[in-house]
């Protein structure tokens, strides 16, 4: 539930946390603070979970919290309406987790405190009784927290391929140029978020790959800052899978009937000037340098390869010449897209239809994967009554 700071529907109260989980789970939480006064210092404390009628415990230092803060939204997105619209703008949305430990509330406001409760992978099972303690300068008040732990095991590995596309641009953080020191420091930051979230695919765009043309015409690839992308994931030791950006765009809308391939930037030498290439042109040169290349650095059988994002069965038929035209130059790279459409057939290895389509186009998608193909699904801002991001 969002909890809004001026108390706009807030949800029911309760008078205790109830959770379960299983050993080695992490388990998310939310208790809402109210001030009936003007609060400084506001903090939160936890202790040691213990089992009932035994010993054995949960440590407080697996119990993590975050203050939830707000965003302010003038208008609210033209995609939402109807009862999924949560509340007219203009309004302060709760929407990120702080990493203050410590803050004021004034009087009249709701705070909300998300809570992370790692369950150690060594925990008998049980049921643990604690409490969240909120302290301030005005003084301190509790609520219980009781987990009950089942006797089952969270694998180390995951059984999905999960992936979540992310984006770092100076529109929300502040770094001085892509690929400088503090982008890739915030590179790290979001691969150890990620492999603490259990996902195992991560995704590099080809814009990190630098191109130059001589006066031969012939281009050289610089990797350098593709690879030190790659070695920060690669350290969490849980990526699996490595996905690159796309090749190919629609020629007008999403709704076009076609699909062409884009241009791509290359510093020509003999100018002294960045120059946009057909892909055409670029791709032949491309595609067999950044095979080998992946090959030699080991990651050539992990990658997934994308085409143009979201084909249909309208332009089915340009998007299977784009990666036929692909395959060609990099035959051992294998082709993923999301998809809404089932003519895909020999020009694509993992197909990605929205939620609704697979359920949509069951027999159709089921078909590919009995022929070898893999088959993922993917959730999007707009996939009617099924779950969407």
């Amino acid at each position: 539930d969002k909890v809004f700071v001026d108390g706009y529907k807030p949800p029911a109260s309760g008078s205790q946390l109830d959770l379960f989980g299983i050993r080695d789970e992490i388990l998310s939480a939310q208790c809402v603070v109210f001030a009936k006064a003007d609060l400084n210092s506001v903090s939160v404390l936890t202790e040691n979970l213990v089992g009932s009628g035994s010993t054995l415990f949960i440590p407080a230092g697996a119990v993590k919290y975050n203050f939830v803060e707000g965003i302010p939204l003038a208008v609210n997105s033209e995609l939402t309406a109807g009862k999924s619209l949560l509340r007219r703008a203009p309004a302060l949305f709760p929407d990120y987790l702080s990493t203050k430990t410590s803050k004021s509330i004034a009087k009249g406001s709701y705070q909300s405190v998300w809570l992370s409760i790692h369950i150690p992978d060594n925990t008998p099972p049980n049921t643990y009784s604690g409490k969240i303690t909120v302290r301030s300068d005005k003084g301190s008040q509790s609520i219980p927290l009781r987990i009950q732990v089942f006797p089952l095991q969270m694998p180390k590995t995951p059984h999905l391929y999960t992936t979540n596309w992310y984006s770092i641009s100076n529109k929300y953080h502040e770094f001085g140029k892509e690929f400088d020191e503090k982008f890739f420091a915030l590179v790290d930051v979001y691969a150890r978020n990620m492999a603490e979230h259990r996902q195992n695919v991560f995704r590099v765009d080809l814009s990190a790959i630098s191109a130059s043309m001589g006066a031969d015409r012939r281009i050289k690839f610089n990797f350098s800052d593709y690879d030190h992308w790659i070695k920060i994931f690669e350290r969490t030791g849980t990526m699996t899978r490595l996905e690159t950006g796309f090749v190919a765009r629609f020629a007008e809308d999403w709704w076009s009937t076609t699909i062409v391939l884009r241009d791509f930037d290359v510093f020509d030498t003999k100018s002294a000037l960045t120059i946009k290439m057909k892909g055409k042109d670029y791709l032949p040169q491309f595609l067999p340098a950044f095979e080998k290349h992946l090959k030699e650095i080991g990651w050539l059988d992990r990658t997934v390869f994308h085409i143009a994002d979201e084909p249909c069965n309208v332009n089915i038929i340009s998007w299977r010449e784009a990666s036929e035209f692909v395959h060609t130059y990099a035959p051992s790279l294998k082709r993923i897209e999301a998809l809404e459409g089932t003519y895909f057939d020999d020009r694509l290895e993992v197909w990605v239809p929205k939620l609704d389509h697979l359920t949509n186009m069951w027999d159709s998608f089921k078909k590919a994967q009995r022929e070898g193909n893999e088959l993922w699904y993917y959730m999007a801002m707009t996939t009617n009554a099924y779950p969407n991001r």
